[in-house]
């Protein structure tokens, strides 16, 4: 959960929106809410590394609550999902409750083999930044956010491990490859970094 939208947009959803997702990806397997720090929040690094940025809709004025506010929060609606999908919700109109949501736009699809866990996925992020220096597309001196979109793409994609094993493969091949010989990286031809390099 977190406040900061940051320089690099992940889906952000409303505790209320995403609980029913929590709910059915509990059904098939581990999945963790992350809290940070109430005096800094969630460092960049441990965004990136989340599938998405729950924000609860407080005050714009105090738009941070404390540690305990916001797990209460998200504690409630999760029973109330919970609860809805037993089907013994208790509240009076059950039409009303949950609003329908696409859960599909926010990357509930499902799929036939497993999904690849976070390690995995850290695995082929650390194996294309390699795979990426050593071709000449990644300047590994200056990688900006190359990885981090990476990151992004591969968690809105929610690959499985079959793909996470043929992408693996793709790379290997590439690190068997020559790398080029100019020193001008293929990053820097498509306007992927930031800022000048220096020239040796």
């Amino acid at each position: 959960t977190s406040a900061r939208l940051g320089s690099l947009a992940y889906p952000h959803v409303t505790p209320r929106q995403i609980a029913p997702l929590l709910i059915e990806e509990a059904e098939k397997g581990r999945v963790a809410i992350c809290y940070g720090r109430e005096e800094c929040g969630l460092l960049n690094e441990q965004l990136a590394r989340c599938h998405y940025h729950i924000e609860i809709p407080a005050n714009p004025q105090y738009s941070s609550l404390n540690l305990g506010s916001a797990v209460q929060v998200m504690s409630y609606e999760l029973r109330l999902a919970c609860l809805e999908r037993q089907g013994r919700s208790g509240i009076e109109s059950k039409d009303s409750w949950p609003p329908t949501y696409d859960l599909e736009r926010f990357g509930c699809e499902s799929w036939d083999e497993e999904p690849a866990t976070a390690r995995e996925v850290d695995g082929l992020i650390e194996h294309f930044e390699r795979a990426t220096a050593h071709s000449g597309f990644l300047d590994p001196k200056n990688p900006m956010l190359g990885m981090a979109r990476l990151r992004r793409l591969f968690n809105r994609a929610r690959v499985d491990r079959v793909e996470i094993n043929i992408l693996r493969g793709i790379l290997n091949s590439i690190e068997k490859m020559d790398p080029p010989t100019n020193q001008q990286t293929v990053q820097e031809n498509y306007g992927l970094t930031n800022g000048e390099r220096d020239d040796v």
